[in-house]
């Protein structure tokens, strides 16, 4: 491996060639394999001893946090229109692979780095200087992350995953604020965690969805297939503090409570709809409407008025855009409305 080439894309000094070098280290499993094994081997070359250039380990610290967080695997998988207008990417599809190699190539260059200025004995990346892995989807998109282990995350608008930079090596723990469902990787010696309002829930190779944005008094999980134990993340696992869950169920938890109430058999269309595009709204009053269209469609609704009337809506829309969906919730509850930009004017009639 050229840990000279590396640098060089990480300056944007990469010929066409030099960069098709770099992607062929990838090209089969087994060279992948080869590749991943001489980068975690000088990531963990050398040793740090305590108290010794702290200058250097922070500034290492930071670095590794930047690339880190520059995670590859996560592209943007469906963003709802605002009006008629479709927007579509024009980034070459070679820089788009390029940039999946991101991380992967982030410990190499940073192992190239060091070790050019600091000899052997001098350091070794600990994981207790490298913080947290946070991923935070905006509203108005769904976005979809492949970890390291292989298992797939795709996270609804207005969510955040943070997750160890060791995933998959000394834990399977994601802590979840907002909606994302997660396909596993089956693995029995390291259970896929999900940690999300006040419940864990623990996996082996699964596909389930969990719900737990903050304003909501209630917790949601909701299983497509395999099997998943579902914990209060305090307290003793006995009576109503686990459930385990068969595909098809959705545990419920109340914040309010701090007790997982109930287990109950449904329609996963409900749950699991809004990865295709299904917008739904059950008996929900006017608050619970314009934050769930917020959050869909990335947008501020301002009430051109003081006085909210009192009513529920329910219904449902499929990939639709903004102004379909206002044009179909107005002439029921009697209200206009203007779309300027990222701002959605209502005024009750």
């Amino acid at each position: 491996m050229d840990y000279k080439l590396l640098q060089k894309y990480y300056d944007n000094g990469c010929t066409p060639e030099e960069l098709k070098e770099i992607l062929s280290w990838f090209e089969d499993p087994e060279q992948e394999k080869s590749t991943l094994a001489s980068i975690e081997m000088h990531w963990y070359k050398y040793q740090i001893e305590e108290n010794e250039k702290q200058d250097s380990i922070i500034e290492l610290k930071k670095k590794i946090n930047a690339y880190l967080k520059d995670e590859p695997n996560l592209k943007i998988i469906s963003q709802p229109e605002k009006n008629l207008t479709k927007h579509r990417s024009s980034v070459p599809v070679l820089t788009k692979i390029a940039a999946t190699l991101l991380l992967v190539l982030g410990a190499a260059f940073l192992f190239w780095q060091v070790s050019k200025n600091w000899g052997p004995g001098d350091l070794s990346i600990r994981s207790d200087l490298i913080e947290k892995v946070i991923k935070e989807n905006p509203k108005g998109q769904k976005l979809k992350l492949i970890l390291r282990d292989g298992s797939v995350v795709i996270m609804n608008s207005d969510s955040k995953i943070t997750y160890d930079p060791l995933f998959g090596e000394r834990n399977r723990n994601i802590t979840l604020e907002g909606e994302a469902y997660f396909e596993v990787e089956h693995d029995h010696s390291l259970p896929f965690v999900v940690f999300s309002g006040g419940i864990s829930v623990t996996a082996l190779g699964t596909a389930f969805n969990v719900q737990n944005y903050p304003e909501n008094q209630k917790s949601f999980v909701a299983l497509a297939a395999g099997k998943v134990a579902v914990t209060k993340e305090e307290g003793s696992v006995e009576s109503n503090d686990e459930i385990i869950l068969n595909p098809g169920e959705i545990a419920i938890y109340s914040k309010s409570r701090q007790r997982l109430e109930s287990r109950i058999s449904a329609d996963l269309k409900h749950s699991l709809g809004w990865k295709e595009g299904l917008l739904l709204f059950e008996d929900n009053n006017f608050d619970e409407v314009k934050t769930k269209l917020e959050r869909w469609y990335g947008v501020d609704i301002i009430v051109a008025s003081d006085q909210v009337p009192d009513w529920h809506y329910s219904g449902q829309f499929e990939n639709v855009s903004l102004e379909k969906v206002l044009q179909g919730i107005g002439f029921t509850k009697s209200f206009d409305f203007e779309i300027k930009g990222d701002n959605v004017y209502i005024k009750f009639k």
